[in-house]
């Protein structure tokens, strides 16, 4: 307890020396973070009154983005699939090809 509470005084010493813009955008990056960077980060934004939302860990967007997966289509090859994908992709929605890398590297 006392590693995290030394780590989390370090990150509010720094981060009292970033201007309004510099903690705004380390806010963006937040997933970069330590759990007691993070911390910090948020007192000192709530210090200075800025109402920023920090950036999602990614680990937490993974896990919520598992469970609500869906298959919408096999493919027998390669480009078919890519097509799919493009045309999701340019409607805003996230996808990925399963086992992209197996059947570019040896289909047959």
């Amino acid at each position: 307890m006392a590693d995290f509470e030394e780590q989390q005084r370090q990150a509010a010493e720094f981060y009292a020396t970033l201007n309004d813009e510099e903690l705004k955008q380390l806010a963006a990056e937040a997933w970069t973070l330590t759990e007691a960077g993070e911390q910090a980060l948020r007192i000192e934004l709530a210090r200075r009154g800025l109402a920023v939302e920090l950036a999602p860990h990614l680990e937490r967007d993974t896990q919520v983005a598992q469970r609500h997966l869906v298959t919408l289509r096999t493919f027998r090859d390669i480009p078919e699939a890519l097509l799919a994908q493009g045309a999701l992709t340019s409607a805003g929605i996230a996808s990925f090809l399963m086992d992209e890398t197996t059947i570019r590297m040896d289909w047959l």
